[in-house]
């Protein structure tokens, strides 16, 4: 009975490393469009690829939803307001994003003007 349960923790615990998030950068991008959706998140949309891997919205789009990474519905709140202001202003954006799911959830941002 030892035994068995020294193989479940061991293969809990290998297994636990493969779930962890991925964190990148998209780097400075240009917002081309922002989709508010009707149960609390939002897509951003941008001029280019973010990843072949991000596939829910598209390859060049990012998920932000309340409870997805570490966004609360206050950060939720913030993370559209800046979204909104990069769009109206025509500025750069860099989203971190985690990139092991096809939503590729965005978790912060940062705005600037090159």
């Amino acid at each position: 009975m030892k035994l068995y349960k020294i193989i479940l923790l061991m293969s809990l615990f290998l297994s636990s490393g493969l779930v962890h998030a991925q964190n990148v950068w998209t780097g400075k991008k240009k917002v081309t469009s922002v989709q508010v959706i009707n149960d609390g998140g939002f897509v951003i949309y941008f001029d280019s690829e973010i990843s072949p891997g991000c596939t829910h919205a598209g390859t060049n789009a990012l998920s932000i939803y309340s409870g997805q990474g570490v966004v609360t519905d206050a950060g939720l709140k913030s993370l559209l307001s800046a979204a909104l202001t990069a769009f109206t202003a025509g500025k750069f954006i860099n989203v971190m994003y985690d990139d092991s799911t096809v939503y590729c959830w965005g978790t912060y941002v940062t705005i600037s003007s090159t």
